[in-house]
């Protein structure tokens, strides 16, 4: 099991994420609602209401006073409150303004005037203004509101709020993602090395209660299963000892029977028998010792799959190599030579003396060798059993093709312990195709 594979597109990192970045997100858009509704708007509303009011007392003075005074009066209120108050002279064209502030000021004057509004807008000077033209006492006046005395720019206010909201929510969903996700992807690579035989490195047990118990029992369990592996070496080692004793015995025995006479049938079946015997014990043996560690070499996968291919060589069978240029890698010799061995054994005692392939071929991070056979092939609902210890598709076979049902269960296990991948499938026209593939790290 590679690690990488577990970043599934709905990994827990992103469906916890998401989850808690959209309910935040839905939390701060209600809230940002109900306190605009609630809040701003009522505001807005009174603010425009007093702006009204102060504009129509304004426009009261500005007719009632002298002419000559009233050039002093627009200066003063100009510079004082920013609002600006004249005939129309010039014709600004009618403008429709979406402004919130500017509409509610529209409405309100008009209610305060019982009289319609106009709204138009310029920019003087660099400066926006908005215009509001109405009749008050018989008389066109028009209202001018610079920008700077409503105080809102509400582009960047906007801008700024929702920046801001963004960048909360994605930073306080990483942090608190992150502090939940760590530790268990920190628990799915051990997990994964542990799958594959080998014992991790023990778990941190601090952090939160639950985390910190959930490492202090996965490090009680990775202890427990390295301390059962090692019993069932021992045990399959002790058992090997005391079987090989007898055995030899027993084979010394039948070569002394059968010294000044010509062995029987029946001492030829018991010879076999042996024979299966100390191939159960041997391949019983190496499935034991198989997950234990070996030093890795560098050297040119194509001689070692020619080497062995030129060992199995059969006389009934014609094996044939498609191979590539030298392939020179850091990797253990020993489990490969192993696998390749068996999966050729098993090509060779189910191919029905049909001719078989050996391919090896490397992409730019992955080597793949391939062992094709024309046998009876592996019924597709089978292909993943065969890989089980003493698993037999077919029982009765067991004594006839001399194997131990181990062959297969070696070869899976010393990939699963290198984290090679190796698997079955139909080859067309019919027989077995075995892959074994090796991830290549630049």
């Amino acid at each position: 099991m590679n690690y990488s594979d577990t970043r599934l597109k709905k990994s827990l990192f992103g469906a916890t994420a998401t989850t808690i970045a959209g309910v935040l997100l839905i939390f701060e858009i209600l809230t940002f609602v109900s306190i605009a509704y609630f809040l701003m708007v009522p505001i807005a509303h009174r603010s425009a209401n007093d702006l009204a009011s102060f504009m129509i007392v304004s426009a009261h003075t500005w007719t009632t006073i002298d002419p000559d005074k009233r050039p002093t009066f627009e200066y003063n209120l100009e510079h004082h409150s920013g609002v600006r108050i004249q005939k129309p002279i010039s014709h600004i064209p009618s403008t429709r303004i979406v402004f919130p502030y500017i509409v509610l000021l529209r409405d309100s004057l008009a209610a305060q005037a019982q009289s319609s509004v106009t709204t138009s807008t310029n920019i003087i000077g660099g400066e926006r203004w908005y215009w509001l033209d109405t009749i008050m006492d018989g008389k066109k006046i028009r209202f001018g509101v610079a920008e700077h005395r409503l105080g809102i720019s509400m582009s960047i206010t906007l801008t700024l709020i929702i920046v801001f909201v963004i960048a909360a929510t994605l930073f306080s969903t990483f942090i608190l993602v992150r502090r939940v996700t760590q530790p268990l992807s920190k628990l799915a690579r051990v997990t994964s090395q542990l799958e594959n035989g080998n014992l991790p490195p023990e778990l941190p047990e601090n952090g939160v209660a639950e985390l910190a118990s959930l490492a202090k029992s996965f490090n009680k369990m990775a202890r427990n299963v390295s301390s059962l592996l090692a019993n069932r070496t021992t045990l399959l080692t002790g058992i090997a000892h005391d079987l090989r004793t007898p055995l030899t015995r027993i084979r010394l025995a039948l070569g002394l029977f059968a010294i000044n006479k010509d062995p029987t049938p029946l001492i030829r079946e018991i010879e076999l028998d042996i024979a299966h015997m100390t191939c159960l014990i041997d391949e019983s043996l190496a499935f034991g010792a198989g997950i234990e560690g070996k030093e890795k070499e560098t050297v040119d996968i194509n001689e070692v799959i020619r080497d062995l291919v030129v060992g199995c060589t059969h006389q009934e069978n014609t094996i044939s190599l498609t191979i590539e240029n030298p392939i020179v890698i850091h990797v253990n010799v020993l489990a490969l030579r192993r696998i390749i061995i068996n999966l050729l054994s098993n090509a060779l005692k189910y191919g029905n003396r049909q001719p078989i392939n050996v391919a090896c071929m490397r992409s730019s991070n992955l080597i793949t060798i391939r062992i094709r056979d024309r046998g009876i092939g592996i019924p597709p609902d089978e292909q993943d059993r065969v890989f089980e210890p003493f698993y037999r598709i077919d029982k009765s076979r067991t004594l006839d093709s001399g194997g131990s049902g181990l062959g297969l269960a070696i070869a899976k296990q010393l990939a699963d312990s290198n984290e090679w991948n190796i698997r079955l499938d139909e080859t067309p026209g019919g027989g077995l195709t075995a892959t074994l593939i090796i991830p290549v790290k630049n």
